[in-house]
């Protein structure tokens, strides 16, 4: 019973979300794809490379267009193979 009734609310939740037209109504395809283009233009990207550096400068101004709030946030990984940081 539990299951029937939780799958009942879920098939009526998911119509819900589908009707929405709002919902990757702005979607720009063609826009999506330039983008593409230009970070695939710049070539490989291996983290700490001037290359990935160029890209995430691309990034940010590209975001700066649309948020004036734009941040980034800086991190040490590590690479599990050398515990090189």
């Amino acid at each position: 019973m539990k299951i029937r009734l939780l799958t009942v609310w879920l098939g009526l939740f998911n119509l819900l979300v589908g009707l929405n037209p709002a919902w990757g109504a702005n979607f720009d395809a063609e826009r999506a794809w330039q983008h593409l283009i230009a970070q695939c233009e710049i070539g490989p990207r291996p983290p700490g490379s001037d290359a990935h550096r160029e890209c995430l400068k691309y990034l940010e101004a590209e975001l700066l267009k649309v948020c004036p709030d734009v941040s980034r946030q800086e991190f040490l990984g590590m690479n599990p193979k050398t515990k090189e940081t």
